[in-house]
This record gives structure tokens, sequence and C-alpha cells, in this order.
């Protein structure tokens, strides 16, 4: 059982784990973009879209723009920007 610290400590653990696992996903979208893979980043970035919309955190806005920029870029190199409009735009929206 986790008690009072404990249990900061853990939620702290899963925040940076978070953090953490968003920058390697940028670092590989970055990889991907820059060499002709253009369909695997499509795919680790909307994994990391997926993994981001669980979370709700002030910590992760800049993270969460800059992948939602590759999110999207990624998308439109592919010429398959419609897929994601209305996701894009309840993001925006809301």
């Amino acid at each position: 059982m986790l008690r009072g610290d404990q249990t900061a400590w853990a939620s702290d653990a899963d925040n940076s784990c978070l953090i953490v696992s968003s920058i390697i996903d940028l670092m590989a979208v970055k990889v991907k973009l820059s060499w002709p893979a253009l369909i695997q980043a499509k795919e680790v970035t909307a994994a990391a879209v997926q993994r981001l919309s669980e979370y709700n955190r002030r910590t992760l806005d800049t993270l969460a723009a800059r992948i939602y920029f590759y999110y999207s870029w990624s998308y439109e190199c592919c010429n398959s920007l419609s897929e994601i409009r209305r996701l894009a735009h309840l993001q925006f929206v809301v």
C-alpha cells in the first residue's frame, strides 16, 4: 500500500516516465521524417497522440504541442491529412 509521500512519489514517477516517453517519441519521429520512412513516422506520432490523449497534464503542454505538430506534418507528408482532420479539430476546439 502506498501512503502519503509514497503516493506523491509514485505520481511523480509516472509523470516522469510519460515525459521521457514523449521525448523519445519526438526523437524517433525526427529521425523517421528525415529518412524516407514516412509511414513509420506516421505510426509513431499516432501512438504518441493516443498516449497523450489518455493524460491531461499541464506539464506535457510543450511536448504535446510538438507532438501534434509532427503528427500533422507526418500525415501531410503522406498525403493523408484528411484522416486526422476531425481529431485535430477536436483538439483545438476543446
